[in-house]
């Protein structure tokens, strides 16, 4: 949000739900309808916790593959950097880590990114 403020940029939360590939999507609108709710609340009660003049921005939740929606959003949304947490990478399991989702978006994004260690 700071790197945003400084030159008063435009901030997207992006939350991707994962969907799972199988023929009864029907079954699954429950269950998607479920995350959906349960991550309106978590960005609904992040956006509360913070200063009202700190966040000059919108939140969007889609559902797809987290990497392609990722970078598609990016590019229909002529994002100028994206900013990703992403978790460290165990050296002793290094193709694992290098399979993460922040990773897989790093390589492939068309603008920069920032990847954030939590």
């Amino acid at each position: 949000m700071r790197l945003a403020a400084q030159d008063r940029a435009k901030l997207t939360l992006l939350h991707v739900i994962e969907t799972i590939d199988q023929p009864e999507q029907d079954e699954m609108e429950s269950f998607y309808s479920m995350l959906e709710s349960k991550a309106r609340e978590n960005f609904e009660r992040l956006i509360q916790e913070l200063p009202v003049a700190e966040f000059a921005g919108t939140w969007e939740i889609v559902f797809g593959k987290r990497v392609a929606e990722i970078i598609g959003f990016a590019i229909r949304n002529a994002v100028d950097l994206m900013i990703l947490s992403s978790r460290k990478v165990d050296l002793g399991e290094l193709p694992k880590g290098l399979a993460s989702v922040s990773h897989q978006v790093s390589m492939l994004a068309q603008c920069p990114v920032l990847l954030v260690k939590c």
